[in-house]
């Protein structure tokens, strides 16, 4: 798939941000009728926004047997539940940002589990028992409570070259870009720190992928991640709307259903990252992640 044209941008971007959530909100309802008293089991994809979680939320939604897959669920939630997050325009900050999303030690576990299922249920068009719950960062900074609220829960974790991370914080959210390469690696580091910390003692239900691999390997990974996780191949594979190839709007690059994965994304941005700070970035964050390709080396699929 080719450069997209200024007619294929506009469309896009009138089907992502209008036409899409207006057809979703006219089949909640009924969804949430249908799925009255359901529940289910999440597979939550984890990562920082930019590192591959549409990428893998889509791919698992598209080619197994799940009811549905949850887009941003902390954005989603119901804006007088604890697990809501504003949009990042909100936030003046990292740290502000930072410390809306981690989880709190009043936060109640049935109430939290109550709000997620009504959410799943909202969400689940599917039939089968497995959700895939996307949540770029809430993910890895309230793992420890999504744990305890859904005890069979699964966690894959997907990861990027932090240089490349960190050019897409401060290209794609001004929150971000206001601040330091340096501001953003250590973001980058605590929320992977606390993912590992508080997934450690469950690690038989933690997956982690590695981007790149993903990317070059995308069938055999993708196959294998789902014999590991126990999920059924669906019969009918869902089907996904052409996509142009347009950064910034999630998944891209679509045609006849089948997903054009990116392979030189991470070189791409890392080139445009001056090379003194791309070094810096590397000098903190390079022991997380070597620590990141070991553990997806330990749990690779099959």
């Amino acid at each position: 798939m080719g450069q997209p044209t200024l007619t294929e941008r506009l469309r896009f971007r009138a089907q992502y941000q209008v036409w899409d959530p207006f057809t979703r909100r006219l089949r909640e309802p009924y969804w949430r009728w249908r799925n009255a008293g359901r529940t289910y089991r999440p597979i939550f994809v984890s990562g920082v926004m930019g590192s591959g979680t549409s990428l893998l939320a889509v791919a698992l939604g598209q080619r197994f047997d799940v009811a549905g897959v949850v887009y941003e669920s902390a954005r989603l939630a119901a804006k007088s539940s604890f697990l809501y997050v504003p949009t990042m325009a909100a936030f003046a900050s990292i740290a502000e940002y930072e410390a809306r999303v981690r989880s709190d030690a009043s936060w109640e576990i049935e109430i939290g589990r109550r709000d997620l299922l009504a959410l799943y249920r909202a969400y689940g068009s599917g039939t089968g028992e497995w959700i895939v719950d996307k949540g770029p960062n809430t993910s890895l900074l309230r793992a420890g409570f999504l744990a305890r609220c859904f005890p069979d829960a699964r966690f894959v974790l997907i990861f990027r070259d932090p240089v490349a991370n960190v050019e897409g914080f401060r290209r794609k959210w001004p929150t971000f870009g206001r601040e330091s390469p340096e501001a953003n690696a250590h973001f980058w580091m605590e929320a992977h720190e606390q993912f590992l910390r508080e997934t450690e003692p469950l690690r038989e239900r933690v997956r982690v992928i590695d981007y790149n691999a993903l990317a070059t390997r995308y069938d055999q990974v993708l196959d294998a991640l789902g014999r590991d996780l126990g999920l059924a191949v669906s019969t009918r594979p869902g089907s996904l709307r052409t996509r142009p190839n347009i950064e910034g709007y999630g998944i891209r690059n679509v045609a006849r259903s089948r997903i054009g994965v990116v392979q030189d994304a991470d070189r791409r941005a890392i080139e445009r990252v001056d090379p003194a700070e791309a070094e810096a970035i590397r000098a903190l964050t390079g022991p997380l992640t070597d620590r990141l390709r070991a553990r997806a080396r330990e749990s690779a699929p099959g």
